[in-house]
């Protein structure tokens, strides 16, 4: 048994199969006191699951990044699918899709899911990567990176022009790759609370802002209503969202400022209720 004040056994089912002991200061081991066996089972069990620190490293870690790469596969063939149907609608969604906006909020929300900044940053950049893989295929697959093998005979047929798919499939996942790790840490940055995690919160609706508002000055003259109205209320909704994560950090600092004077209020109430009820 493993010496020292933390000494954490594993049974069969991940919890703990012996009762907790700590070596005292020039005792043998002796049992802990009922508060602290109450924190110790309290660790092992939090609404009726492992607590994410004492579980098997392999358990909590493959399901999110199989969920990260799930979702880059899912956008990079949602994106160019939806190109390919004409309903205003889905059209709207491929907009939504295809916007660089929505690619780097993959990235963020991947890298928000992970305590560890490593393992945010390794996760997002791998599964952006993933999404322009797929994005890449996906175009392949509808015939996008075709040409004539002769134009003056057109009866030999085309052929897939490997050098152009592979050379934009290496560039943008290349780019994926440091967008994806940089983007990861900032969605672990944007967990902390304050200012500095809402600058960071504040990233993804920014973007879509400044990209929507360019596509309107350069692009929105040149495509139809449909994509016009689209780039619009991205907009709105983009700066909707900056407010309420405004509105939401300044309750959250009203709500830290007004605890440590109602716990200092409550200890003083505590001392003289104390120092009332003491014997002279």
């Amino acid at each position: 048994m493993p010496q020292g004040p933390q000494c954490r056994t594993w049974s069969d089912s991940s919890r703990f199969s012996r009762e907790p002991f700590r070596r005292g200061q020039g005792k043998a081991l002796r049992p802990l006191s009922p508060s602290d066996i109450a924190w110790w089972q309290s660790q092992v069990s939090v609404d009726g699951k492992d607590s994410p620190d004492l579980v098997s490293p392999s358990r909590p870690t493959v399901l999110p990044v199989a969920a990260a790469l799930a979702a880059g596969v899912a956008l990079g063939v949602a994106a160019p699918l939806l190109g390919t149907i004409e309903a205003p609608v889905i059209h709207s969604v491929h907009l939504v899709l295809s916007a660089g906006w929505s690619w780097a909020a993959l990235a963020f929300c991947v890298g928000a899911g992970f305590r560890s900044r490593v393992r945010s940053a390794v996760v997002a950049g791998s599964a952006l990567t993933t999404a322009v893989v797929a994005y890449y295929v996906t175009k392949l697959a509808q015939g996008d990176y075709r040409e004539w093998v002769n134009l003056d005979d057109p009866s030999q047929g085309t052929h897939i022009y490997w050098a152009g798919f592979l050379s934009k499939t290496l560039f943008w996942g290349a780019a994926a790759v440091v967008l994806g790790l940089l983007l990861g840490l900032a969605g672990n940055l944007g967990r902390n609370s304050g200012l500095r995690g809402l600058a960071f919160r504040m990233l993804i609706p920014l973007t879509a802002i400044a990209e929507t508002s360019m596509r309107l000055t350069v692009e929105a003259p040149l495509q139809s209503g449909t994509a016009g109205t689209t780039w619009n209320v991205t907009r709105l909704v983009a700066i909707g969202v900056i407010v309420l994560l405004s509105v939401q950090e300044v309750r959250a600092r009203s709500a830290r400022a007004i605890r440590p004077a109602h716990l200092a209020s409550r200890s003083s109430h505590a001392a003289s209720s104390s120092s009332a009820r003491r014997p002279l």
